[in-house]
């Protein structure tokens, strides 16, 4: 068993383009409390 926080936001698979050059693909950010 981890000791690892419950996240309370997760967010993946995010993507960002500028026009159309991809800047940001597939990108994942986890939030747990206090962060």
């Amino acid at each position: 068993m981890s000791n690892r926080p419950v996240p309370l936001l997760v967010a993946r698979d995010l993507v960002k383009a500028h026009g159309s050059t991809p800047a940001l693909r597939g990108a994942r950010l986890e939030l747990a409390a206090g962060e």
